[in-house]
This record gives C-alpha cells, structure tokens and sequence, in this order.
C-alpha cells in the first residue's frame, strides 16, 4: 500500500513538472466592428498562441485557431466595461508542451459572436492584433507566453481610446474588424463537388420527364 502511495505521489509530482500555470491581464481599446463603431459588450475575443512557429494561420470558418500549431488559450466578451473595451485577468491557464514559454500570443475579435460561439462560420467578420505599429503599449509587454507562474500584461489602444487610456499608439482604423472568415480551398472544393452532384440529378430529372414526354 505505500508502495502504490509513493508511486502515486511521484507520478503527481512529474505531472505537476510538466504543466505550469500562467495568466494574462489584457487590456483593448477600442474594439471595433467592421464598420468601424465599438463592438458590441455581447461580442467575443480571443487569445490564440502559435506554439511552433511563431507565425498565425487566422481563424477559418471551422475554426478560431487555424493550422498546424495554432491553439485557442482563452475566451471573453466585453460585459466587464461595456462595448469596444475589454479589460479582464485570464488565469490561472494550465500550460503544457506544445505550448512554452516564449511562444507569440494574438488577440482577435468577432463582433458578431458571443462568448458561446463554437466556430466562426464562413464571412464572419473579425479584427487582430499583436505588437502592432505603434509597438508595445506603454504599462504593456511584448506579447508571448510568460514563465511558468507569471502574469503577463497585454494591451492594445487605439488613437481614439478614451475609457482606459486617452489615446493608444495604434491608428483608430487597427481596431476595425477589417478581416473575414474565408472558407479553405478544401471547402471550396467540396462545395463544388454538392452543386455539380445537385446539377446532376437535375438534368437526370429532366431527362426522364422528356423520355415520358
């Protein structure tokens, strides 16, 4: 019996060894919609870390975090201080190979989601950002996953930004949802496959009412 406690307990321990804990503050302002008004507090950002290649695949229609390395870290919406602000503390996140400390971290926002979204869907508009033009906001940090236990400060303003900060380094247009969601060549090519099949058994039906004819 201790012999199995022990074993336990050392199996515990290593688990432990390899899943750290960190958490994020991240500050936004002014999220916007594609239209460039502030985003609605229902609206949902999202934190993606790229774990391989420092490089991100953007959200798909299928999903929030695409390619091979990206992945979904956390979620909210904007009900904390109302539309086009978002100011909230994610942690602690459970951190485990792939992803390590170091690894680029992105921030996007669909206006027209919630927090109960499970993917995008096709057209979807939405807007990004990471240490964009106006480089790291002052009181922010570069935006990577932190050491194991730490909290890191992210933050995002815009020229416009009155509620958290009066103005941002980014242009006011950096916070306009200006990308959409973008079905893969993949889908495309299914999507084609169903209407050529559809075409089919139209003019198989057509063909059959004029040979009755």
């Amino acid at each position: 019996m201790k012999k199995l406690l022990f074993v336990g307990l050392i199996s515990l321990s290593h688990a432990t060894a390899h899943c750290q804990f960190v958490a994020f503050n991240v500050e936004a302002e002014v999220l916007k919609t594609s239209g460039g008004s502030p985003m609605p507090a229902s609206g949902l950002a999202v934190l993606v870390a790229s774990t391989v290649d420092a490089t991100f695949g953007g959200p798909t229609p299928a999903s929030f975090a695409s390619g091979v390395d990206d992945m979904e870290v956390a979620r909210w919406d904007l009900t904390l201080n109302g539309p086009g602000v978002l100011q909230v503390t994610s942690g602690p996140l459970s951190r485990s190979a792939p992803w390590d400390a170091g690894d680029p971290v992105q921030l996007y926002w669909f206006p027209t989601l919630t927090i109960g979204s499970s993917v995008p869907g096709a057209g979807t508009s939405y807007g990004q950002y990471r240490d964009g033009v106006g480089g790291v906001e002052p009181g922010g940090e570069v935006w990577t996953t932190p050491a194991d236990t730490i909290t890191r400060t992210l933050k995002f303003f815009t020229t416009d930004a009155t509620f958290l900060v009066a103005g941002g380094n980014s242009p006011a247009s950096a916070g306009n949802a200006s990308f959409t969601t973008v079905p893969e060549p993949s889908e495309y090519a299914m999507f084609f496959g169903m209407f050529c099949f559809a075409g089919a058994l139209i003019r198989r039906g057509l063909k059959a009412r004029s040979a009755r004819a």
